[in-house]
């Protein structure tokens, strides 16, 4: 099914509770697109910008769920977003209503069926899967073996007064359509499961400074200024060698 591109959606477009287009909201690449989700959930017509503006732009909990990008339509320049299913679950749910309600259960169903492991339907393939599992552990322990020999070797030869501008180029380096929240927050994710403290929202409660057109949000003290005045910026820069930059060296 052939999914609406932004000129060919109209927030005019009219739908009945029997005949919704799940090909407005079809996940593309792990995004939905939020113009077309706005039609698919029946808002008002016109509105758009300012429905951005409230629920993705200004909302606190977005950041990292979604990436701006400029459209033409119409001859004029406007503003759309590529968002994550589970953010785009919860814009659904905020609609409260029927067309909210089918759109989440889509987007659950995406999610499910991402998930969803494929089972070998024969001995064969069972065998086949069990050697490919075998070798994967392997080769994933042969890995890490390389990656925490980088991080002896990194750690030894870079002082410490340049190790933000390190971990600021590991994730910067190597990401998909400049989309470099989905390496920070990893970066802080793991941060925090090692008990290396909540950086990420330190950094968010030390205020917002400014929010630039595409939604990106910069608070008065970012991760790094927390990592180190917390005394974790070391254990922070070992951790981002270890799981992104050992990948780029290798």
């Amino acid at each position: 099914m052939k999914l609406h591109t932004e000129n060919q959606v109209s927030e005019l477009d009219i739908f009945t509770p029997q005949n919704f287009d799940f090909a407005l909201i079809q996940v593309i690449d792990g995004k939905v697109n939020a113009r077309n989700l706005y039609v698919f959930l029946q808002l008002a017509a016109g509105q758009f910008s300012r429905w951005a503006k409230l629920n993705i732009l200004d909302n606190p909990f977005a950041e990292g769920e979604f990436v701006g990008f400029d459209i033409m339509s119409k001859g004029n320049k406007s503003t759309n977003y590529h968002l994550t299913i589970e953010f785009a679950k919860k814009l659904a749910m905020q609609a409260k209503s029927e067309a909210g309600e089918k759109a989440r259960n889509y987007f659950l169903e995406c999610e499910k069926k991402a998930l969803k492991p494929m089972l070998p339907q024969t001995y064969a393939e069972a065998l086949r899967t069990l050697a490919s599992e075998v070798e994967t552990r392997e080769k994933i322990e042969k890995e890490l073996n390389y990656k925490n020999q980088i991080v002896i070797e990194r750690a030894e030869s870079v002082p410490a007064k340049t190790m933000r501008a390190t971990i600021n180029e590991i994730c910067r380096s190597n990401t998909k359509n400049g989309m470099f929240a989905d390496k920070w927050n990893k970066l802080y994710s793991e941060a925090y499961y090692l008990g290396y403290g909540d950086i990420k929202t330190k950094a968010k409660n030390s205020g917002k400074k400014s929010v630039s057109k595409s939604g990106k949000i910069t608070y008065k003290k970012n991760g790094l200024d927390i990592a180190e005045e917390t005394g974790q910026l070391e254990n922070l820069y070992n951790l981002a060698l270890k799981m992104f930059e050992a990948d780029k060296i290798k």
